[in-house]
């Protein structure tokens, strides 16, 4: 390093190695670290607001109307942000989520946190 005129110190690199596609393997590998995390993933069948009064009220029996008509497409959640749409299904005696719908840049930031 070398003092210029103004009293900074210049910085000298080298050649940068690998060319374009190395930073491209390099990404490629630290996705490849991230696949195994597992993230909390839910369901949203369909919401509502309700005054205190009423939840309350709310007991064994009780059913809530929520806004989500039947047959609509439910959102599918990963890390607080809506990744897709599917279908309600059952599978044996559980439900499950036919996938419909995937919101790529969705997918992508939710496991990128």
């Amino acid at each position: 390093m070398s003092n210029d005129i103004q009293g900074y110190n210049s910085v000298k690199f080298g050649p940068v190695q690998g060319g374009p596609m190395a930073g491209a393997d390099r990404l490629r590998n630290s996705l490849d670290l991230l696949r195994d995390i597992r993230l909390n993933v839910s369901v949203e069948l369909g919401r509502t607001s309700l005054p205190l009064k009423q939840v309350m009220q709310v007991a064994e029996g009780s059913v809530i109307e929520l806004d989500q008509l039947a047959g609509e497409p439910v959102n599918v959640i990963a890390s607080g942000k809506v990744v897709a749409q599917g279908e309600v299904v059952v599978i044996g005696s559980n439900f499950g989520i036919k996938i419909t719908k995937i919101f790529q840049a969705e997918l992508s930031s939710a496991y990128s946190q």
